[in-house]
């Protein structure tokens, strides 16, 4: 997910709630994988017993032949058992694929599959928040199914331009059995008997427990023009470059076999410097500090311009935050080397800077 230029979050253990209420994608990932499919058969025959219709190959099944169809599936040492996305928001999507049981419909039957897995307490889930959940959801099972013979991963049934595994599974949820029996039903001439409405559920609540709140976010300080560039630039990114990128990856996707589509593979790598460059920004204005102007004459430190003299020739440097700087214009960051000695400093002060080509020791002429 990180080589495709997503800012990533995570892991959360699968079954708890996901701090998240923006779209995007995620995946499941037992860690290490396994060679031999954990299939949890105590739960494959409730799944069957919860659904008498479901058939094999057209034919009635038992818990054991399913669990067996479910076996020949599995990836061998392969973490990834789910690539998934949403298109309103994360914490929904997982909040309603954990209260589905196996074999129900809703609220979300996505990933399933999982529910089958004798090894539930052993997976975590890793989240990116994005708009191009689709095209990233794409990319992510491409990647996977590039290192297995282009096989999806275990939970995935579908790709993600909709086309359906050839499992053998039919009618293998409720709502799809009740309604392959009312075909049945009405092409027979049966009146099919009305079901009792069930029961309303009562609200699922989940909390967090023992959650550790995340570390502070660095500032990222900026002067008042450089705060106005950020907000150009993403402005830019999100209006213009992003539709446009998207548009190019949709439309490369269209021609065919993705694994010989260089058109694809190109608007794929293009839209994950945007979409990092776009994440990376909003962080950036988000932790946002602006610098204010110094007072002349007094201590050095960011937004001052300091004029240094080292072994009898001059130089003036504009302290500012790692955003801005660029040395060959004098604009040297307050965490670099020479930035830090500086940072403090008054005029008449000497400061010594160890620097790859030795030591430099320079002496503070004005601070304004």
């Amino acid at each position: 997910m990180r080589s495709l230029g997503l800012y990533v979050d995570g892991p959360a253990r699968w079954g708890n709630p996901l701090a998240s209420r923006a779209p995007g994608i995620f995946v499941v990932e037992l860690p290490a994988g396994a060679d031999e499919p954990p299939i949890d058969y105590p739960a494959v025959r409730r799944w069957a017993e919860r659904v008498p219709g479901m058939t094999i190959d057209g034919q009635p099944t038992t818990a054991p032949e399913l669990a067996d169809r479910l076996r020949t599936f599995w990836l061998p040492a392969e973490p990834i058992v789910y690539v998934g996305r949403s298109a309103k928001t994360l914490g929904g999507r997982l909040a309603a694929i954990y209260a589905t049981p196996v074999g129900d419909a809703r609220p979300s039957s996505a990933a399933h599959w999982l529910k089958v897995l004798s090894v539930q307490s052993s997976l975590r889930v890793w989240w990116a928040e994005t708009d191009a959940h689709e095209e990233y959801e794409d990319a992510l099972l491409a990647e996977v199914a590039a290192r297995n013979d282009g096989a999806l991963p275990f939970a995935n049934v579908a790709s993600a331009a909709g086309e359906r595994r050839a499992d053998g599974l039919a009618n293998s949820l409720l709502a799809e059995a009740a309604a392959a029996t009312a075909q049945r039903g009405k092409a027979a001439g049966a009146t099919p008997r009305p079901r009792k409405p069930a029961a309303p559920r009562a609200p699922r609540t989940a909390t967090l427990k023992g959650a550790r709140a995340k570390p502070a976010a660095e500032p990222t300080y900026v002067s008042a023009e450089g705060l106005e560039k950020l907000t150009a630039e993403l402005e830019q990114l999100r209006m213009v470059t992003r539709p446009e990128v998207i548009t190019r990856v949709a439309t490369a996707r269209a021609l065919g076999d993705l694994r010989e589509n260089a058109d694809y593979e190109y608007a794929r790598k293009e839209q994950s410097f945007v979409e990092g460059r776009i994440q990376a920004l909003e962080q950036m204005l988000k932790t946002s500090v602006v610098i204010e102007a110094p007072a002349a004459g007094d201590r050095a430190h960011l937004g001052s311009t300091v004029v240094v003299e080292a072994d009898g020739d001059e130089a003036t440097y504009l302290l500012v935050g790692p955003t801005e700087a660029d040395p060959l214009a004098g604009r040297i960051s307050h965490v670099s080397p020479v930035g830090r000695a500086l940072v403090g400093a008054r005029p008449g002060d000497e400061v010594t800077v160890t620097l790859p080509v030795g030591t430099v020791r320079y002496r503070v002429r004005e601070v304004r």
